[in-house]
């Protein structure tokens, strides 16, 4: 589908050997989003120290070479990048970001080469950030319970597979605790440079000025060897066991009057990777509206269910969960069970499907984006697919899904016996 302006039709150079992502946009008047994209996340933690491309992720924030502490930071944050300057960690990547006007880009793109490459990682700074990781994880789990109750899921959801070893980036709050400052720097020698490193600049830019202000951030980083992407699995392993259920109340030794009041269903299936993504956009989309109209429209037992669609380096999760009043426990993992076998016969759900992937065309191209989301999205699809897909690919591959496709995808991954169901009752 050929559209006007494409807003994820990249431009790509290389600059001192790191890839440079530059996209134009009309709108953008006088400012720039900088990303700067490090392929390396958790997935990269070693066994007994999970959480240690997070913890390191923190540390540039309290002092790097030419900005030596927090404060110094702080006011690099608010009067070059207009107070935006933050960080994120996931699975697959961990990257930098902040809006520059264009006539500040010099002293942002020299600020983050600092940033980036020479933290100071001081010793007092290592101590505050394991707390504020901690008070982290804690807000997350609640309590050491809670945390083993995670650390319980992963296991038996991801079986043999790496993941299995973490939930979050965060880590675990052992781990954490076990994480020395040497350990940091040999994780940022180690992975942070030119193979691993990638960056994305949107807005108001060209491609004279793209060279210049590269040119100052990328002769800072070293050389170093791409980290090979890891090899997809087929089939993937299948659950360690097929369900997990428990009593709240019992787990957590509450009493009943203060047990939670509603029972919580999650099923999931790791799968691998499928050639078009789109596919499987499109069936969670249709999975999500036929749970609304099953469990919300006929049973009432639900405000919504919570449907997505993970896309990692070498596979794929759906996730379904929903809260529901305990006496429609048992409806709902029916209806949730015949509604994933459904999805086998290819004449089930066809009317809706077609419904659904004309809504969804329409929705991904006339969608509202705003620069920093274009930016964002760009950083995480580079991050997890190797490149930025642009939105016309993404058009066309919606177009030719079939609901053939979604018969066939639900038929080979999501069987039974390949499920994961996870029913916490008070």
């Amino acid at each position: 589908m050929k559209l006007r302006f494409d807003p994820y039709k990249f431009n790509r150079f290389d600059s001192n050997g790191v890839p440079v992502h530059w996209k134009s946009i009309p709108w953008a008047d006088g400012y720039v989003y900088i990303y700067v994209l490090a392929t390396i996340g958790a997935r990269y933690d070693p066994v007994g120290r999970e959480g240690l491309a997070h913890f390191f992720e923190h540390l540039p924030f309290n002092g790097c070479k030419g900005y030596p502490t927090l404060e110094h930071i702080e006011h690099a944050s608010r009067t070059i990048f207009m107070d935006t300057l933050n960080a994120l960690t996931g699975f697959e990547y961990t990257f930098y970001y902040g809006k520059a006007a264009v006539s500040d880009l010099g002293r942002a793109m020299g600020f983050l080469g600092s940033f980036v490459t020479a933290p100071l990682l001081q010793k007092e700074e290592v101590e505050r950030e394991r707390s504020v990781i901690l008070q982290e994880l804690w807000r997350q789990y609640k309590s050491e319970q809670g945390e083993n109750l995670a650390k319980t899921i992963r296991k038996l959801f991801y079986n043999t597979h790496p993941f299995s070893q973490k939930d979050l980036a965060l880590g675990w709050h052992d781990t954490i605790a076990l994480i020395s400052r040497d350990e940091l720097a040999r994780f940022h020698a180690e992975h942070y440079h030119r193979g691993n490193i990638r960056l994305i600049l949107v807005g108001d830019i060209d491609e004279r000025t793209a060279s210049d202000v590269s040119e100052l951030l990328t002769r800072l980083i070293p050389i170093g060897k791409t980290r090979e992407a890891p090899e997809p699995l087929d089939p993937f392993p299948a659950p360690a066991q097929r369900e997990y259920r428990l009593s709240a109340s019992e787990f957590y030794g509450t009493p009943e009057w203060s047990a939670p009041k509603s029972t919580i269903i999650s099923v999931a299936r790791a799968y691998r990777r499928t050639s078009n993504r789109e596919a499987t956009t499109v069936m969670t989309d249709l999975i999500r509206r036929i749970l609304f109209k099953e469990i919300r429209g006929s049973l009432g037992a639900m405000y919504s269910a919570d449907v997505s669609n993970s896309i990692f380096r070498d596979h794929m999760m759906l996730n379904i969960e929903t809260k529901v009043p305990p006496k429609e426990a048992g409806r709902v993992e029916s209806i949730i069970s015949d509604m994933l076998s459904s999805l086998q016969r290819t004449d089930e759900h066809a009317a809706l499907f077609e419904e659904i992937k004309a809504a969804y065309i329409c929705n991904i191209r006339m969608g509202d984006r705003s620069i920093r989301d274009l930016a964002k999205n760009a950083t995480m699809e580079l991050a997890t697919m190797d490149r930025i897909v642009p939105l016309e690919e993404d058009l066309d591959d919606a177009a030719k899904v079939t609901y053939d496709d979604i018969a066939a995808l639900a038929a080979k991954e999501f069987k039974p016996e390949s499920l994961f169901w996870y029913v916490m009752r008070p």
